[in-house]
C-alpha cells in the first residue's frame, strides 16, 4: 500500500471511529456520533470531492491537503450554518444574532479540533505503518 492510498482510506476515520465507539457503548462514542449526524451530511460530499481531487496528486500534495482539510471543511460547514441562520431570520424570524455567533464559534472549534485529531491519527498511523515497512524491507 502506498502512503497516498493510506491517506485516502483515512478519510473514512470520521465515519468509522464514531460508529465503532458508539457500538462499544462508550460515552465519547455518543458525543462523536453527534458530530457524525451534524457534520456527516456535509462531510460525505467533502470526502468524495477530496477523493476525486486526489486521484492524480502526489503523496506530498495529498499530505499537504490533509493538513489544510479541517480548515476548508470548517469554512464549508460554517457557510452552511450561516445559510441556515439566514433562513431562520428571513423566513421564520426566530433567531438571535448572539446565538448564531456563539453557535458558529462552538461549531468551528469542535470541527477544527476533531478534524486535526483525525488528521493526526492518519499521519501517525502512516508514519508507524511505513516506518515498519521500510525497516523490514531493509532486512531483506
Amino acid at each position: 500500500m502506498r502512503k497516498s492510498t493510506h491517506l485516502k482510506l483515512c478519510l473514512l476515520l470520521p465515519i468509522i471511529i464514531p460508529v465503532i465507539l458508539l457500538l462499544a457503548g462508550t460515552e465519547i462514542g455518543g458525543i462523536l456520533s453527534l458530530s457524525l449526524f451534524v457534520g456527516g451530511p456535509v462531510y460525505l460530499p467533502f470526502c468524495i470531492a477530496l477523493l476525486i481531487w486526489s486521484r492524480e496528486k502526489t503523496e506530498a500534495q495529498i499530505i499537504n491537503a490533509a493538513w489544510k482539510a479541517p480548515i476548508i471543511f470548517t469554512a464549508t460547514i460554517n457557510i452552511l450554518y450561516l445559510l441556515i441562520f439566514l433562513y431562520q431570520v428571513i423566513i421564520q424570524d426566530t433567531y438571535e444574532i448572539g446565538n448564531a455567533i456563539s453557535g458558529m464559534i462552538l461549531f468551528s472549534l469542535v470541527s477544527l479540533l476533531l478534524g486535526y485529531i483525525y488528521v493526526g491519527i492518519a499521519m501517525l498511523t502512516m508514519r508507524v505503518i511505513f516506518s515498519k515497512t521500510k525497516s523490514s524491507s531493509n532486512l531483506v
